[in-house]
């Protein structure tokens, strides 16, 4: 998201000039590092959006898995 960074970055400054930590999203590892690099002291670990989709797979992957290999 190109177009967002402009505006985040100002925002944050301005945030931060106030007293003001910053909070943000990270969904992945990588994500994570690139916020608290830019000073972010509050990271939150995904969001619902990206939780509900892993959620399935997992679920359609074990259940295939059970599938497959049944107990009884």
């Amino acid at each position: 998201m190109p177009k967002c960074r402009k505006p985040w970055g100002y925002a944050a400054k301005k945030i931060m000039a106030k007293g003001f930590s910053l909070g943000s999203f990270a969904v992945t590892p990588e994500q994570g590092r690139v916020a608290l690099s830019k000073g972010v002291t509050t990271l939150f670990l995904g969001f619902d959006t990206m939780f509900i989709p892993a959620a399935v797979k997992n679920y359609l992957g074990l259940l295939g898995s059970i599938a497959d290999h049944p107990t009884s």
